[in-house]
């Protein structure tokens, strides 16, 4: 069979899916942490490094202590999948000065990205078509924190709590997002004067614990004396589209993102619920490199995603 680019292209892309994966558990030590910096399950960390540990007949990792190592073999491993990925960085770049284009790699939470960025990359388009090539990568705020520090993106957004530390970024303050309970009329759940206790008869579907609106529902419930434990189950999603659909089916409740929940409510399939005691605010920021007369490409983006909601361009855009 002639391997052709796309055949290529998909190899590489699987591969580098799980040597990164692999990384990022010897970084961390744990299948856990590198889930949530991956911003996936850590069911699919497991099976990714059980294919790697299949394919090479070995075992990668020393398991016996609660902190993960690489093994010998694993340490073979780690210094030539570092090595591949930088050769693929280099690829990328040397191929997109071939192709005449400037690449932008941007990075946000997946409730922006779920809620916004579709119309706002439309904009983009509109008012500067054919400009260039972009990149999009979701990822879990304190990640994403990380990937800026080492200058793996040239943009961000996040939402995060008020005590969420970003030093040594220019940052521009968005509309702030609104956190509810959403929950399908099926459950029969009160609208007004709902309490706690109506809301613990009831499964939490939730994204992973490193999620912002977690981490916010987390604290809420601290400040009240409950914990997430008095729910009824806590079921993960690494997917805010399987969340809601199994909230509309009744499987449970939510918390999340007002903007996101929208026009269910419009439609009466789903309710939004908020609780007396809860601050439901979260913060929206755009975080922003230093920016120099080279990027023009980032300031572009920027502006398109300051003009969405209507404020007036920075200083650091200007």
């Amino acid at each position: 069979m002639r391997i052709s680019h796309d055949h290529l292209r998909k190899g590489i892309l699987i591969e580098s899916t799980y040597l990164k994966t692999f990384i990022e558990v010897v970084k961390t030590g744990s299948f856990t942490k590198a889930a949530e910096k991956l911003c996936v399950s850590q069911s699919a960390v497991s099976r990714r490094i059980q294919f790697l540990e299949n394919q090479y007949d070995c075992s990668l990792l020393d398991r016996s202590d609660p902190v993960l190592k690489q093994t010998h073999e694993g340490q073979l491993l780690l210094d030539k999948a570092t090595q591949i990925l930088e050769i693929e960085q280099d690829l990328e770049r040397g191929l997109s000065k071939i192709q005449g284009g400037k690449t932008l790699n941007f990075i946000c939470t997946p409730t922006f990205g779920t809620i916004f960025l579709p119309e706002i990359m439309k904009n983009f388009f509109r008012l500067h078509p054919g400009s260039a090539n972009l990149k999009f990568t979701f990822a879990m705020p304190g990640a994403i924190r990380d990937h800026m520090q080492n200058c793996l993106f040239e943009l961000a957004v996040i939402e995060h709590c008020h005590c969420f530390d970003l030093p040594d970024f220019e940052t521009v303050d968005l509309p702030e997002d609104d956190l509810v309970f959403a929950i399908s009329p099926e459950l029969n759940v009160p609208i007004a004067g709902t309490t706690c206790e109506d809301l613990f008869k009831h499964t939490l579907l939730a994204c992973p614990e490193e999620c912002c609106g977690r981490v916010l529902l987390r604290k809420n419930l601290k400040a009240i004396d409950r914990t997430e434990a008095e729910f009824l189950r806590i079921v993960e999603f690494d997917s805010l589209e399987l969340i809601l659909n199994s909230v509309i089916a009744g499987d449970g409740i939510a918390y999340v993102s007002r903007d996101l929940l929208d026009p269910y409510v419009e439609d009466g399939v789903l309710q939004a619920v908020k609780l007396p005691s809860f601050v439901h605010y979260r913060k929206r920021t755009l975080i922003v490199p230093a920016l120099t007369a080279e990027c023009d490409l980032t300031r572009q983006f920027a502006d398109t995603i300051v003009a969405y909601f209507d404020l007036p361009v920075p200083c650091q855009l200007q």
